[in-house]
């Protein structure tokens, strides 16, 4: 069998591109040598614990990842943030119960809820028209939807979003708590929060019951890793062991874990002023694309927002789509980690390299300028209109229309557009004259195949 898949991974390796993408380690050491892979390779066997009972080895480095991340306890994912999201929303939330939902979430809270048979509610959160960006919900609607809805049981936010937008957290957990509400926050972008100079930007610093990181994306473990803390007492140990358990390989991957230890180990290491540093040289960078013509985005100044993520550089030049972007950055040796209406999105980790930055101004400076309107991101604001609760859209079979047959019709899939994974149709949604216009204007939407797309 020919290795069609290593192949083109090792060509990717041999044109040396600067990773402005995830994971985190980006080609890097993340924390332990390469050359232990398969050595490291173990299975549940006497001296190596099991990660669904833990007891020993992998209960002491749990532990210490707990101490490491200032919650009660911590665990670790296997099965990316999603098998951990899923975990967390059954732990949460029983079967049939009504749950809330930030509208731009990652579809795997989604998925998680349609496997509890949730009666799931939406809030879409509020719109910077000039910038072109979904900021977060509105604490004001947050709180009249809970007084309007007694029978909501979780909430779940996300935290930072795609783009870097950071919630007001605290007084939204503090919201639901009031109401009796627990809280799950998908922070999958953000597990460097908690572990660096800007805590107090993580859900974790704020009294989330659960809260889920990658350990792949802004730390420096292997693609597929995850951790999920528990937080507050209003959910056990035992509870959230029990869910995990549901949801997790009964052969978990001792290198998957090795290199979750390993990622928190080195961000750890990292003191205060090393991510302060970070931040400035980022910063810098900004300045002298700037002075180039490039626009970052920089949030308003508003009740919806609790700051921007600063290892995330989201920007867009005058002329450009960020398609043309991406596809210019490409053929010159950047990779970025996706475009989306006028702007490209940059992530980058403490192994981001000051060299990475500079070979991406001077790709910046050799970029032509050019006149012309920014085209409109696929995520704006949208009236969706629910028909059907999503596990019972599942139920019924479907049938694939062209796009522009399915104008109100009810949506059988989920259709979003990857990166970021957000959902524009949930299923039981009905389809308006704004979704047909995304879906025909964008490439990359899911949930639509050669021109159709299946209703109900």
């Amino acid at each position: 069998m020919e290795k069609v898949l290593q192949n083109r991974l090792k060509n990717l390796i041999e044109k040396d591109f600067v990773r402005f993408h995830y994971p985190g380690h980006k080609g890097r050491k993340g924390g332990f040598d390469p050359a232990l892979s398969f050595l490291l390779d173990y299975t549940e066997t006497y001296g190596t614990d099991n990660l669904l009972h833990p007891e020993e080895i992998l209960c002491q480095s749990q532990k210490l990842a707990a101490e490491s991340f200032q919650t009660l306890d911590t665990f670790y994912g296997v099965g990316g943030s999603t098998m951990a999201i899923y975990a967390g929303i059954f732990a949460l939330a029983q079967e049939g119960e009504e749950i809330l939902i930030q509208r731009n979430c990652h579809k795997s809270v989604y998925q998680g809820a349609l496997l509890r048979k949730s009666r799931v509610h939406t809030l879409s959160p509020e719109y910077d028209e000039e910038g072109d960006v979904l900021l977060g919900i509105s604490t004001e609607k947050l709180e009249k939807f809970l007084q309007e809805n007694p029978k909501i049981s979780l909430l779940v936010l996300t935290n930072p979003s795609y783009y870097g937008v950071i919630l007001p957290l605290k007084e939204q957990i503090d919201l639901a708590h009031k109401y009796g509400v627990g809280v799950l926050v998908d922070e999958a972008h953000g597990a460097h929060l908690p572990l660096s100079h800007r805590r107090e930007d993580s859900a974790l610093a704020h009294g989330a019951d659960i809260v889920v990181h990658s350990a792949h994306k802004s730390l420096g473990a292997l693609t597929q890793t995850a951790l999920l803390h528990r937080n507050s007492e209003r959910i056990s140990r035992e509870r959230v062991l029990e869910m995990i358990s549901l949801f997790t390989s009964t052969s978990p991957s001792y290198l998957f874990m090795t290199s979750i230890e390993a990622s928190i180990g080195k961000a750890v290491e990292w003191k205060k002023k090393d991510w302060e540093n970070l931040e400035k040289q980022i910063e810098d960078f900004k300045n002298k694309a700037q002075e180039l013509g490039y626009e970052f985005y920089k949030a308003p100044k508003s009740p919806y927002v609790g700051g921007l993520d600063f290892l995330k550089i989201f920007f867009r030049y005058p002329g450009y789509s960020g398609e043309e972007l991406s596809d210019i950055f490409y053929e010159k040796g950047i990779n970025f980690e996706m475009s989306d209406g006028s702007y490209l999105l940059g992530v980058l980790s403490s192994f981001t390299t000051e060299e990475d930055l500079n070979r991406c101004l001077r790709v910046m400076s050799e970029i032509p300028k050019r006149e012309g309107k920014y085209p409109k991101s696929a995520y704006i604001p949208l009236e969706n209109k629910k028909e059907k609760e999503m596990y019972e859209a599942k139920e019924w079979e479907g049938e694939w229309v062209p796009i522009s047959e399915s104008l109100h019709r009810i949506s059988k899939h989920f259709v979003f557009q990857y990166p970021p994974g957000v959902p524009l149709l949930l299923p039981g949604e009905r389809i308006s004259e704004k979704h047909i216009e995304i879906f025909e204007k964008n490439r990359g939407i899911y949930g639509i195949e050669r021109g159709r797309v299946k209703v109900l």
